[in-house]
Formats: C-alpha cells, sequence, structure tokens
C-alpha cells in the first residue's frame, strides 16, 4: 500500500512514451525560455543607453537614468549650447554627474554568480581584464619611476598626455612627469616638455624655454625636435635666423636618431 502511494518517478522526455514526452519537452522549452526571459530583462537594466554595453563606471545623470561615464560626457561635449539634453527622453537636464556605485557593485555579483552570460558580458569581462592591467601597470610604473627608472617617468608623461592605461588627460601631470624625465636626458620627454612649453599645456605658455628645450631634445636625438629646428632655420621663425645649411644638418640627422618619435608628414616635410 505505502509503495502504491508513492509518487512514480518523473521520466527524461527521451524515456517517456511519446504523449509524456512531447508534454515534458513543452514544459522544459516554456521554462527555459522564461528564464532567458528573466536573464535578457536583468541584464537590460545594466546596459547603456547610448553603448549598447554593460556598464563599466556607471553614473547618474540628472534625467535620473545611468549611462556609462565616458559615452555621457561625450554627449554633453557634442552640446552646442550650454543647456544639454537627455539621450533618452530628449528632455533638457544639466551636466551633473553622480557615481551609480550600487549599480556597478550589484552588475559585478550577478556576472560572477553566472545570473547573466552572453556576448554582451564577454566583452565586459575583457575590458574590466584590461583596466585591472592597466591598474596594475600604472602602479608599477609609478613604483619604477619614483626608484629613477628615465623610461618609466616617460611613459607616464605620454599616458597622462594621450589618456592611456586608463588615466585620465591630464596636462599637469603629463608636464610633470615629463620635465623629470627631460632632466634625466630622455630626448622624447624633452620633446613633450618643448612643445609644453610652446603651447602652454600643464605649465605657463613660454616660447624661449620651449625652443631651449626642444634644441636640447634634437642634441639628445629625437627625430621630432631635430624637424622642428630645421624648420625654424628654414622659415627664420622661433628666434632662428635663417640658415639653410644649418636646417640641412637637422633634417639629415634626422635618419640617424634613435628616437623615431615623428610622424610619416612631418618626415614627408622635412
Amino acid at each position: 500500500a505505502a509503495a502504491s502511494k508513492r509518487k512514480a518517478p518523473q521520466l527524461h522526455p527521451c524515456e517517456a512514451s511519446d504523449e509524456e514526452g512531447d508534454a515534458a519537452l513543452d514544459r522544459m522549452i516554456e521554462t527555459q525560455a522564461k528564464r532567458q526571459r528573466v536573464v535578457k530583462g536583468l541584464e537590460e537594466e545594466f546596459v547603456c543607453p547610448i553603448s549598447q554595453e554593460l556598464f563599466i563606471d556607471p553614473v547618474t545623470a540628472e534625467d535620473g537614468r545611468v549611462y556609462e561615464r565616458e559615452k555621457i560626457a561625450r554627449w554633453f561635449q557634442e552640446c552646442e549650447d550650454d543647456q544639454s539634453s537627455s539621450p533618452v527622453t530628449n528632455e533638457p537636464m544639466g551636466f551633473q554627474l553622480f557615481p551609480a556605485h550600487l549599480v556597478k557593485s550589484t552588475l559585478e555579483r550577478l556576472v560572477e554568480a553566472g545570473a547573466i552570460v552572453g556576448p554582451l558580458v564577454d566583452t565586459w569581462k575583457a575590458t574590466m581584464a584590461k583596466i585591472d592591467e592597466d591598474r596594475k601597470k600604472v602602479k608599477g610604473l609609478r613604483k619604477h619611476a619614483a626608484g629613477g627608472d628615465v623610461d618609466a617617468m616617460a611613459e607616464l608623461g605620454v599616458s597622462y598626455s594621450k589618456g592611456w592605461l586608463g588615466l585620465e588627460k591630464d596636462a599637469d601631470e603629463a608636464f610633470k612627469w615629463n620635465m623629470q624625465a627631460a632632466c634625466e636626458g630622455h630626448a622624447t620627454a624633452a620633446c613633450r616638455t618643448a612643445i609644453a612649453y610652446l603651447k602652454g599645456k600643464g605649465v605657463v605658455q613660454n616660447e624661449r624655454r620651449g625652443c631651449e628645450y626642444m634644441f636640447s631634445a634634437a642634441v639628445l636625438g629625437s627625430e621630432h625636435a631635430c624637424e622642428f629646428v630645421g624648420y625654424c632655420y628654414v622659415n627664420g621663425v622661433n628666434q632662428y635666423p635663417v640658415n639653410l645649411d644649418a636646417a640641412r644638418y637637422w633634417f639629415e640627422k634626422m635618419e640617424k636618431c634613435k628616437h623615431k618619435d615623428s610622424v610619416e608628414n612631418t618626415r614627408e616635410r622635412a
């Protein structure tokens, strides 16, 4: 009697009769479809409306929506006046952004738990791995630069100038590191220091000091600096007299420079 009251075991669709198998298969398909809809809806909550990618550095804007910081910042830059509009509603909104820490931490936990999967998650994981790698590299560069490594100083300088290795562009930091490397005899860093003085980026504009650093960079073997000095001699600018023989000397020196830090159109001009 006890055995007769036991619940019959559920058979795998392949082991059941045709009718029972079809019903079981339908239930499995329905369950899977529901699960996929839930996952898809969950994933959409963590996708930037602009990039259509999972958040890396989410921020809440004044329209109450969450965006990827880089994308909404670029949206603001493209505004033609002092007033921006929401990328989602097109209604006017201000420029304030607030870090969405909870959104970021929740997304990380969901990905770690495998609650959301797919191509967007794969891209997110690759991006996060690159960010982690960049952070480790910057930490290492700072350590080596503090220990007197000139190449590390120069790499920090260009990274701050270009916004590489996950660093925000910072002209002041770029100038500081390039100046330190230049004082240690790094040719390309000396050239970048010269350009900073000439353009007033990260330091007060000073044409005389810019030309001095550029000449030093040329002597140290900076290809770009050699072209600059040669150009000045051709045109009699930046306090250089017109002297075609001197110009030819610096243009020819470019081919022998150890530091190939110029660009193709500049080489063609030389």
